[in-house]
């Protein structure tokens, strides 16, 4: 019972935690394409 809810609780936090790694994931990807000015300081060959 114990490891059951502990699990639970567990994949509720990394529920809520999902849309925060996802939503930065999508801004370290698409906020360099639209400045290019970190895109060439992140990546020397754009």
């Amino acid at each position: 019972m114990l490891i059951n809810s502990s699990n639970s609780s567990l994949w509720r936090l990394q529920r809520m935690l999902y849309p925060v790694i996802i939503f930065c994931g999508l801004l370290l990807i698409y906020y360099p394409t639209n400045n290019k000015d970190i895109a060439s300081s992140y990546f020397p060959g754009i």
